[in-house]
């Protein structure tokens, strides 16, 4: 009687006699990332010939003046000028269109992801990095933002890269080179929009409470200059925006955010910058909400549950400064833009690369097929959920396109 090989020997007389779960699970991962970056770029280039909405008409005005009266212009505007004199230079080359306009917010947009990219390696690892680009793409920032003739696209960015070149201060602290970057990049965000201060405000904090957790020391007398350098620079701005504040927020009467209830604001916030939740049932709000909430918490917490002995284990995780340096990033912004009550889901729009960043990191402590299932997953419900609401609603959402 002929003895029969053990399972070992069988699995490699046979390489092909077992089903293995793991490569087509990675390829129907893969497949999933591939197919939502393509429809996401598919539904990008159909949207660059849409019609401007009525912000996008505002600002096609401004840049139609002559260049006196385009200053007087921007002066009254509530936006600080720097996304204005870009898209002038833009149009001069390549006129002024939907599709001519519309072209450099997307080209803005490719280099933020590329930015993120360049973060994600330098925090992280590729797997990460390349996790985290792929859901910026496909999240609302990408959708709505990258072809909309609005400051935001160069907003965010400015964040990924003042992020980018704060992390390699942090690592590299005695090249000067990288202290003249972040003091450029950042110069250009707090000149693009208002709410980048905030942005400033949380790396200043994480650099205070996090600066002895990093391997090297970050150089302080060129740190605080550079601070010091930020406020003077801003100095033709300060008085625009202080007639802004007196004259916005601290109007009387009702303004259209306080239409929003109370919360509501600040519970869409973060998963909007991932979903076009203006478009989705509540219901999927929350679904949102608890997904982006668990991927938030994993960097922080580890929960060990064993089957056969009936036994769960809760417990901190090691400090990692480098997931400390977003979570303050996102969190510090988003509170502060939320107190001052203002559309907190449009505003943290540059948010989402920090964002994006944190959710991967947050996948990478599940087992590795999990992590792949989870990005996966989240990558496809994001992909799926605003390539159908822009579809379903056009642009900017076309009752208030301009002409009407």
């Amino acid at each position: 009687m002929t003895a029969v090989p053990p399972m070992e020997q069988r699995s490699n007389q046979h390489p092909h006699a077992r089903f293995r779960w793991p490569s087509i699970l990675r390829l129907t991962c893969l497949g999933v990332m591939v197919g939502g970056v393509v429809a996401t770029t598919l539904v990008m280039l159909w949207q660059l010939r849409t019609p401007y909405w009525l912000d996008e008409a505002n600002t096609i005005f401004y840049l139609q003046q002559p260049f006196p009266r385009m200053l007087r212009y921007i002066a009254s505007d509530f936006f600080p000028p720097a996304y204005y004199f870009l898209l002038r230079g833009w149009a001069a080359w390549f006129g002024v269109s939907e599709v001519a306009t519309g072209s450099l917010s997307l080209l803005l947009f490719c280099l933020a992801a590329a930015i993120t990219y360049a973060l994600g390696r330098r925090l992280f690892d590729r797997p990460t990095a390349a996790a985290a680009t792929v859901l910026l793409w496909v999240s609302n920032a990408g959708v709505y933002y990258a072809t909309e003739t609005r400051m935001y696209a160069l907003l965010i960015v400015a964040a990924a890269a003042s992020t980018a070149l704060l992390v390699a201060l942090l690592q590299q602290p005695k090249r000067w080179q990288l202290y003249l970057g972040y003091g450029v990049v950042t110069l250009l965000g707090v000149y693009t929009h208002y709410a980048f201060w905030f942005l400033v405000y949380a790396q200043n904090l994480a650099v205070v409470l996090l600066q002895r957790k990093w391997p090297t020391r970050l150089l302080r007398l060129p740190f605080v200059l550079l601070q010091v350098f930020f406020l003077i620079a801003y100095a033709p701005q300060w008085f625009v925006l202080w007639d802004k504040v007196t004259t916005w927020y601290l109007a009387p009467g009702e303004s259209w955010v306080d239409l929003v209830p109370v919360g509501l604001n600040l519970f869409w916030s973060i998963p909007h910058e991932l979903l076009l939740f203006t478009q989705l049932e509540i219901w999927l709000c929350g679904v949102g909400w608890t997904v982006a909430a668990v991927l938030l918490v994993l960097p922080w917490i580890r929960l060990q549950i064993r089957w056969r002995s009936r036994e769960v284990k809760l417990s901190l995780r090691p400090f990692e400064p480098r997931v400390a340096l977003l979570a303050l990033s996102v969190l510090v912004p988003l509170f502060a833009l939320y107190a001052l009550g203002v559309n907190v889901a449009r505003y943290a729009a540059f948010l989402a690369p920090l964002l994006a960043l944190l959710v991967v990191r947050g996948a990478s402590y599940l087992p590795p097929d999990y992590q792949r299932v989870a990005v996966a997953g989240v990558v496809g419900l994001v992909a799926t959920v605003n390539v159908v609401a822009a579809l379903a609603a056009p642009k900017h959402f076309q009752n208030v396109a301009w002409p009407a």
